[in-house]
């Protein structure tokens, strides 16, 4: 038998209940040939420590997207900007725009090639830019770029070609990632990654389901049976491998925790100090003088709850990086932080980043054979999976 050769695809915000004969013919088809499962997001922002190493983020240090790190802060440049400077839209645009450029040359000097690519603000209020830094600095695809060997180093150890057309290097749409699949691949390739983001997109804007996110799913399908076909026709024993890294929940409601926050006799940035992602707000208690009345207050609000010890504990935050969370507000499923810093004043109508437990939260998982897990799997579990499918599962650490 050949060596194998894996296709290995990540379809953002793929939910587990989308591949059907309907909106996605080809990966149900393959789902019936081989093994369909299902994947639960890690409680970060950034997977790929998770799938690219099987890494949790208290083993990564890596959380979402934004860490509270003032003295590392790239953004300190914008400490010299007038907290008037984000009522006026178009006068922000042209600061901020500033804010960033500055950024991205003190990553890039930093040797932070990861941060630098993809570094943006979101929609945190500019005064408080200097307080946050990036979680994830290098990239899985950099030499050493993970705290511990992952796929692509392992594959690079054992003289195994590899290509990866992903974010935040190559453009994501379908119709530029087929271009490119088809011009790039080669039979020498062991390993192809591709990472497909516009049902992300989609889900977000028009949500999980409806029109817009068959027409993406089916768009996407189309895609992957090109580049399968194409991939099938170079190699002598192609595997597939498709997996979301998350699901996509109908959003039913807003949390308004600034204006809980707000009503407390404390300052941000002395006493405490918070981001708000999507569907947590994380806090940093910098004196005891805020615990107490910041827990007492959210533990007074509808639609969240603090996460326990045993909480941290099942979704491996305990002894994690502090930078990443010293609390955390969980939401309830479909509902989502507004105000956040994300979403200051637009309402999504799809979001993820809830427990674990949330079904809709859940990815889909799909291999050409009988190696996917029946059931729902963490999503650390697709590192072993990619391993197994190469035949290199007892390559875990480099020579």
């Amino acid at each position: 038998m050949a060596e194998p050769h894996l296709l290995m695809v990540l379809v953002d915000a793929l939910r587990h209940d989308q591949v059907d004969a309907v909106r996605m013919p080809f990966l149900h088809e393959m789902a019936r040939a081989g093994s369909c499962g299902a994947t639960q997001e890690a409680f970060a922002g950034q997977l790929r420590p998770a799938f690219f190493a099987g890494l949790w983020p208290n083993e990564s240090k890596v959380g979402h997207l934004f860490c509270y790190d003032p003295l590392s802060s790239p953004f300190k440049a914008a400490r010299f900007v007038p907290s008037w400077v984000d009522r006026w839209p178009h006068l922000a645009w042209w600061v901020r725009r500033g804010v960033v450029a500055s950024a991205r040359r003190t990553e890039a000097r930093r040797g932070h090639r990861g941060s630098a690519s993809y570094c943006y603000l979101a929609e945190i209020p500019t005064r408080r830019l200097p307080l946050f830094a990036f979680s994830e600095k290098t990239l899985p695809w950099e030499d050493r770029g993970l705290p511990r060997p992952g796929l692509l180093d392992i594959l690079s150890a054992q003289g195994m070609p590899w290509l990866h057309l992903a974010y935040p290097v190559i453009d994501q749409r379908t119709a530029f990632l087929t271009s490119a699949a088809l011009s790039r691949i080669r039979a020498a390739h062991r390993f192809v990654f591709i990472h497909y983001a516009q049902l992300d997109w989609t889900g977000h804007e028009h949500g999980p389901e409806g029109d817009h996110a068959s027409s993406t799913a089916a768009a996407i399908d189309d895609s992957l049976r090109t580049v399968w076909h194409h991939a099938a026709s170079l190699w002598p024993n192609p595997k597939l491998l498709v997996f979301g890294d998350h699901g996509m929940v109908t959003v039913r409601g807003v949390v308004d925790v600034k204006d809980a926050l707000q009503a407390l006799p404390l300052r941000h940035g002395r006493d405490y100090a918070v981001f708000l992602d999507s569907t947590v707000a994380r806090f940093w208690f910098l004196g005891e003088k805020a615990r107490t009345p910041i827990t007492e207050r959210l533990a007074g609000l509808r639609g969240g709850r603090w996460l326990t010890e045993e909480d941290l504990e099942e979704l491996h935050l305990r002894g994690g990086a502090r930078e990443n969370g010293e609390a955390f507000w969980l939401l309830d499923d479909g509902l989502v932080i507004m105000p956040s810093y994300f979403q200051r004043t637009v309402r999504p109508a799809g979001m993820h980043g809830y427990h674990p437990s949330v079904r809709d939260n859940w990815g889909a998982l799909v291999t050409s054979d009988d190696s996917a897990p029946r059931q729902a799997v963490p999503l650390t579990d697709v590192f072993p999976l990619a391993l197994r499918i190469l035949g290199l599962e007892t390559l875990t650490v480099l020579p």
